[in-house]
């Protein structure tokens, strides 16, 4: 299984270097637009559209591109934000036809055998231990970040299962 997640480190960056491609040819795009509106050659207000519309989507690309070439650095280094960076830009590289949509397949193929689990049994319980305060008092959702704790719960992490405290204690009961 540590080949396939070399591979999907690999194919992460790769995705995102191509996101990040695309973020730049589009962003000059926007601002040949924009001097095209600003030229006064054409119709004013069609290029000014043009290059806003582009400089959106040219931002998006960029971020999105850097996300995932971060999350596929953070995967190659079996860094733990990497894992959950990669299982959540996965769910929006689904959208993404065609080579986005297999990506998210594979990604998520990787990360639910029980095997690319155990490359980070060290950092995963150490991520999920609880903090406790010098009171003794467990802190909000046990001390744990957000993201952290709904990952575990979603899926199915055997060895720190759902963290009940604070709120969700009072709603649902110990």
């Amino acid at each position: 299984m540590r080949s396939h997640l070399r591979l999907l480190g690999v194919l992460q960056v790769t995705w995102g270097a191509i996101g990040l491609l695309l973020g730049l040819a589009t962003l000059l795009l926007a601002i040949g637009a924009l001097a095209i509106g600003v030229m006064g050659s054409g119709d004013q207000v069609g290029a000014g559209v043009t290059a806003f519309t582009f400089g959106v989507f040219a931002g998006a690309l960029l971020a999105g591109g850097a996300a995932n070439a971060w999350a596929g650095r953070a995967l190659r280094r079996h860094e733990a934000a990497g894992r959950s960076a990669v299982l959540w830009l996965s769910v929006v590289n689904l959208f993404l036809l065609p080579f986005g949509t297999a990506l998210g397949i594979y990604a998520w193929w990787v990360w639910l055998h029980a095997e690319s689990r155990a490359v980070f049994p060290a950092r995963i319980l150490r991520a999920n231990r609880l903090d406790q305060t010098s009171s003794g008092l467990e802190k909000p959702c046990g001390g744990l970040p957000y993201g952290r704790l709904i990952t575990g719960a979603l899926f199915g992490d055997e060895r720190r299962p759902f963290v009940r405290s604070g709120w969700t204690r009072d709603l649902l009961g110990p």
